[in-house]
């Protein structure tokens, strides 16, 4: 045991000489200011991930050595430190899964729930503080679940009673194109984020809508605005699954009446995002959330005169109004496919956590993040883009 800590604690000591921002030129691919970078301290370690103000916030540590094995750490950081959900594995086969807490001095200590399962087979399941086993967690007597939906505090959140303002969605499928092929997921995910939003207490505005054309869609972004901006205490939730296509740095949600041929095109056929954050901007209500399962590959290359000379997937969104947080189902640049089942891969990971109660709006897209990741083998990593600020957020209170 003596051993394995020794370990940790050079392992430590090394990949923390840089805890905070990734010093001018180590960093090797991307933007390790705010965005999804690569910081790269040769000969000490190596962090792959989103950085938010200079700060690692979610992604890969690896100690460098000569050694083929490595420890590795992967999951949410907090000021550079392990703070969150996250996997931590020592190059001698321990690993630990669970939660993390940063300490205003010195580095992360496992504190929670996780697992820790050593080489030589022992596992310590149950709660952690400091960093020291406490033993299995104690089941907590029953309590009667929260029906409120939404919550804000600082600390232990503070369930938000129904009448200090509604909460709003628009949710949109789009998936029978004309004169391209058609998507399989995104109607079946827009029913499902529906259904989901309605149990935890949202007004979804006709129930959810599938195929719009773009007369049908402006139609919509404009009641919904409508709607929010009725309350400036009110929550709004849009979703989009389907087809969408960045141009000139412009993120375009495609209606499946769209004839596009040209670059040009995509303007006058399509419907601007620009327009959904228009709304929310002269809403200036409480809090908005902007969800986006649309980065999958440009279905009108085949239809195009000339070559498409823009990025796949979406862009990202410059600035969103105050109190808004953007989630893209993908990096941006980078498209998803639409996935073999019944939903797409991004959504249903999403469904299922947005029932996990006692998780702040970040903690969920994280987790988000980390299962998408998982599931798609690394090749999935979504993205979130906030302007959230002050108190704490919650989609389901704590129990």
């Amino acid at each position: 045991m003596k051993k394995r800590w020794g370990l940790m604690m050079m392992w430590w000591a090394v990949t923390t000489v840089y805890a905070g921002e990734c010093p001018s030129g180590y960093c090797t691919q991307g933007d390790c200011e705010n965005g999804f970078g690569t910081c790269l301290w040769e000969g000490r370690s190596k962090y792959e991930g989103q950085w938010q103000n200079g700060q690692k916030t979610h992604g890969k540590q690896q100690f460098l050595s000569v050694q083929s094995d490595r420890d590795w750490y992967d999951g949410d950081f907090w000021n550079g430190k392990f703070h969150g959900q996250g996997t931590l594995r020592w190059r001698n086969g321990d690993q630990y899964v669970g939660e993390w807490k940063a300490l205003p001095e010195g580095h992360g200590k496992r504190d929670g729930q996780g697992r820790m399962q050593y080489a030589n087979g022992q596992v310590e399941d149950g709660l952690w503080q400091q960093g020291k086993y406490q033993g299995p967690a104690s089941p907590s007597p029953a309590e009667p679940p929260v029906s409120v939906a939404l919550s804000s505090g600082k600390g232990r959140p503070v369930i938000i009673p129904t009448s200090s303002g509604k909460r709003i969605a628009l949710v949109i499928g789009n998936a029978a194109y004309s004169g391209v092929k058609g998507l399989k997921n995104p109607v079946n995910d827009a029913q499902a984020v529906a259904k989901t939003l309605q149990e935890l207490g949202f007004e979804v505005l006709g129930g959810g809508y599938s195929d719009l054309s773009q007369k049908e869609m402006k139609r919509v972004i404009r009641e919904f605005g409508a709607k929010i901006a009725a309350d400036k205490n009110a929550v709004g939730w849009f979703y989009f699954a389907g087809h969408g296509i960045q141009l000139n740095g412009a993120n375009y949600l495609i209606p499946v009446d769209a004839q596009i041929e040209k670059e040009q095109d995509v303007d006058s056929e399509s419907v601007e995002l620009a327009k959904v954050m228009a709304e929310m901007d002269n809403a200036q209500n409480r809090l908005n959330l902007v969800i986006l399962d649309a980065c999958r590959n440009n279905p009108f290359l085949q239809t195009f005169k000339r070559a498409w000379t823009q990025p796949g997937g979406l862009a990202t969104v410059g600035q969103a109004p105050a109190g808004t947080l953007i989630a893209f189902a993908t990096s941006p640049d980078a498209v998803a496919d639409d996935g073999p089942g019944r939903n797409g891969l991004y959504t249903g990971v999403l469904v299922k956590m947005m029932k996990q109660p006692c998780l702040t709006l970040e903690q969920m897209f994280k987790r988000v993040r980390t299962e998408v990741k998982q599931l798609s083998k690394g090749q999935q990593l979504t993205w979130e883009s906030t302007s959230l600020e002050g108190e704490d957020w919650y989609l389901v209170g704590c129990h």
